[in-house]
């Protein structure tokens, strides 16, 4: 198995032993996927194998603890790089101060070349920062022989299936926990009201919220869907998979993740035992989740 460094801030700060044959680029890649070491070993492997990869070392960077937060040392704003991976919510802060480059006309992709609302995360006032990489989208995951759920169309549906008076067995898995978590849910929310991004960039966002908004009255219904200890933990919230591992072993009845999550369900159903009954991918369908 090919062996790659992933080195903290700290060390990537030190620099590394530099030759005149070879030059060292650093690297920030997105930490929060399936098997993100197993990823890089990849990008590695493939980049050596290159022409390029004979010139130059790649030192990649591991931002898993401090990624989305401002206030470490850690995190991505902060971190000095010469190519990163950037949540798209956070491209807009990172371009309007400098942290990033705008990408060169000669390396623009082409209009067809990649989904409208992948190629819209990328630009920021109407300048390109670099490529689409992941799509990624919260859905709602359950059970293939779950008609209830399965028929849900609306917020009130699934409330309706579950209730805030529900089994242990029958809890919504959800993280609601975090400031950038918790304004994916409101924006989510203010789609399913308007349907139309245009309306929404003319929102208030800057205004107190009210309890009487329907964004908070959405996010507050799903909170009551879950059981306690769950959907509100700071220690889940930082293992994003452990929600859809508890689903795959049926601690909750409806779990609502990231597309990515499904690799969990399925590697959790591959280290379980058969007394465990883990559900595995091809019992676990998922769809859009509408508030």
């Amino acid at each position: 198995m090919d062996k790659v460094e992933l080195r903290s801030v700290k060390e990537a700060a030190e620099g590394g032993i530099e030759s005149q044959q070879c030059r060292h680029l650093k690297i920030m890649l997105y930490p929060f996927i399936p098997d993100y070491q197993g990823f890089v070993r990849n990008v590695a492997k493939k980049f050596r194998a290159s022409e390029e990869g004979k010139k130059v070392t790649l030192d990649f960077i591991d931002l898993t603890e401090g990624y989305y937060d401002s206030k470490s040392n850690e995190y991505i704003g902060k971190t000095v790089a010469d190519v990163y991976e950037i949540d798209s919510v956070l491209l807009t802060e990172l371009a309007s101060q400098s942290e990033i480059r705008p990408l060169p006309a000669a390396l623009a992709f082409k209009d067809d070349e990649f989904l409208t609302s992948a190629k819209r995360g990328a630009i920021v006032n109407g300048t390109v920062y670099g490529y689409p990489q992941w799509v990624c989208a919260n859905l709602l995951f359950y059970r293939s022989n779950d008609s209830a759920i399965a028929n849900a169309k609306t917020l009130s549906d699934l409330e309706a299936a579950i209730r805030p008076e529900h089994p242990a067995a029958s809890s919504l898995l959800a993280d609601l926990k975090g400031k950038s978590t918790l304004g994916e849910f409101y924006l989510m929310s203010l789609f399913d009201q308007f349907h139309d991004w245009s309306v929404i960039k003319q929102y208030n966002f800057t205004g107190p919220l009210s309890a009487n908004d329907r964004q908070v009255s959405d996010i507050a219904t799903l909170a009551a869907l879950c059981n306690h200890g769950y959907c509100h933990s700071g220690v889940r919230h930082n293992f994003p998979d452990s929600y859809a591992r508890k689903f795959a072993r049926g601690k909750g009845r409806v779990l609502i993740g990231y597309s990515e999550s499904l690799y969990d369900v399925g590697a959790e159903n591959a280290v379980c035992s058969k007394a465990d009954n883990c559900l595995s991918t091809s019992t676990t369908l998922l769809k859009s989740v509408n508030l």
